[in-house]
């Protein structure tokens, strides 16, 4: 079967490639004809100032003659398109139908070798040992949980006690600094007390003098 869709393929190139020799052919033609239908234009105009219409007229003739084959070999040309572009088609549709050929040459011969009540045993087997490792993955999951949080807990109860010891120190150097701040803050008061009686005491005596030097005549 692949032999016969590979001379069917080798085929089908070879008209292609003899389509494109044609258009190109064609194209060629068309191309002369126009080139040809220039010339004709300028030779009549030359002859209609030279004031010769006949000879005018007959050149009119073939210059329509040109232009009718010019318009036969774009139609031809534009043929030979549509029918490589059939072929072209028509082997893609022969490609697409021996693929599925294929396909489905094996997806039978994967069905006959296939059978549901396999099928059915093989994932209540697969279910079954699933639920055991989900067990296993449970109970490993759950010790090393447990493991975890004895030593969680251990170095926890270690941090509170180091806070707590901190807290108690500070706290204690705290109430002892208070008595000696006290006892500053009263020095300095009763320092400060003296200072003032000082300064009016003598403030008196300086009054008592100058009253003194107002009654010496």
């Amino acid at each position: 079967m692949f032999e016969k869709f590979r001379k069917r393929s080798d085929n089908v190139r070879e008209q292609r490639r003899t389509i494109s020799r044609a258009q190109r052919e064609t194209e060629r033609e068309r191309q002369r004809l126009e080139r040809e239908e220039k010339k004709i234009k300028e030779e009549i105009i030359q002859l209609v100032k030279k004031g010769q219409k006949d000879a005018a007229k007959t050149l009119a003739k073939s210059l329509v003659h040109n232009r009718q084959q010019q318009d036969r070999l774009y139609r031809q040309r534009s043929q030979l398109g549509e029918v490589s572009t059939s072929m072209v088609v028509a082997k893609q549709t022969g490609t697409m139908a021996q693929t599925f050929g294929q396909v489905s040459g094996v997806l039978s011969k994967y069905n006959d070798s296939s059978k549901v009540s396999d099928f059915m045993k093989t994932m209540k087997e697969y279910e079954k040992q699933n639920d055991i490792l989900s067990t296993k993955q449970e109970i490993m999951g759950d010790a090393v949980d447990s493991a975890l949080d004895e030593d969680v807990q251990e170095e926890s109860e270690e941090v509170l006690s180091a806070v707590l010891d901190e807290l108690n120190l500070n706290y204690a150097s705290r109430m002892e600094a208070v008595p000696q701040v006290l006892k500053k803050e009263k020095q300095s008061a009763a320092l400060a007390e003296r200072k003032a009686v000082g300064n009016e005491e003598e403030g008196d005596r300086n009054i008592e003098d100058r009253l003194a030097s107002l009654r010496t005549p």
